[in-house]
């Protein structure tokens, strides 16, 4: 394949997979350290002069350094994908030998793997879920956001140390099923989670994969959107958070409360104010 047939070849995936919007980004961190994302999403009708545009970024001249190019699912939307970083080239075939992936060798004998799920995920369903994967497969945890970008395959990476390595669809599977995503929208009720109760829960609740295993993060996630939708305020809410998490987070549980409630603000539709 050409550089074009592999950024195709993975974009043609995405749409297959039901993704009619995408978001692109330039990353020129080398340099000036700017990393500018589309304005606005970017229809599959539009990806061919998107293409263009990204590839006179992408050239390395003397008196510009080539700027990386990046691609995901349009931020905001639900999407029946999840996507895993920096995984060895062990980690990402034992995915594709298991689940409908694509795979990406964004430099060399690293990859980046997309996985198709049996049903649409919000931003936080499919960080739940990246979460859980990468505790199996490995990969890179500051890439677990479940909104992150991946590199977009047919234009070459400029990360210092790269050597400026083609980025290249390597596999896909064809022949495998979607990964089954459990209903995480269970943990949501009162009694899923640890808070409503008022103390710490040690028992087994399935998570993302039904394998038993007790996400209090998740679970963290559904005290907040069901403490929200009954009115309960953001102080209170915070308070309880708080008191939970302290001794799992330690010196990081402010940010990551912050982070918490943020994203159930957004998943009930209610106003956020910080502290």
């Amino acid at each position: 394949m050409n550089a074009r047939e592999h950024s195709y070849a993975l974009l043609s995936w995405l749409d297959r997979a039901g993704v009619d919007q995408f978001d692109f980004a330039v990353s020129r961190r080398a340099s000036s350290g700017a990393f500018l994302p589309s304005r606005a999403p970017v229809s599959v009708a539009e990806v061919g002069k998107h293409l263009a545009w990204c590839g006179s970024q992408n050239i390395q001249r003397t008196d510009q350094p080539g700027a990386d190019i990046y691609v995901r699912p349009a931020r905001g939307a639900c999407w029946p994908l999840v996507m895993l970083d920096d995984l060895t080239r062990s980690a990402a075939e034992q995915i594709l030998n298991q689940y409908a992936a694509l795979q990406v060798e964004t430099s060399r004998n690293n990859y980046q793997v997309w996985i198709r799920t049996d049903k649409a995920l919000s931003e936080f369903e499919r960080l739940a879920v990246q979460k859980a994967l990468i505790q199996h497969y490995g990969g890179d945890p500051g890439c677990v956001s479940g909104e992150h970008f991946g590199r977009l395959p047919g234009f070459r990476n400029h990360k210092p140390g790269r050597g400026g390595f083609w980025v290249s669809v390597r596999r896909v599977a064809t022949n495998q099923k979607p990964l089954a995503v459990l209903d995480l929208s269970r943990h949501q009720d009162t009694e899923s989670c640890p808070l409503a109760a008022g103390h710490a829960h040690s028992g087994s609740k399935g998570d993302a994969f039904g394998a038993g295993r007790y996400d209090p993060s998740l679970a963290e996630f559904g005290y907040c959107c069901k403490a929200l939708k009954a009115g309960i305020s953001l102080d209170r809410v915070r308070n309880g958070i708080t008191a939970h998490a302290s001794a799992r987070r330690g010196a990081d549980t402010a940010r990551y409360v912050e982070r918490t409630l943020q994203h159930a603000c957004v998943e009930v539709g209610v106003g956020y104010c910080a502290p």
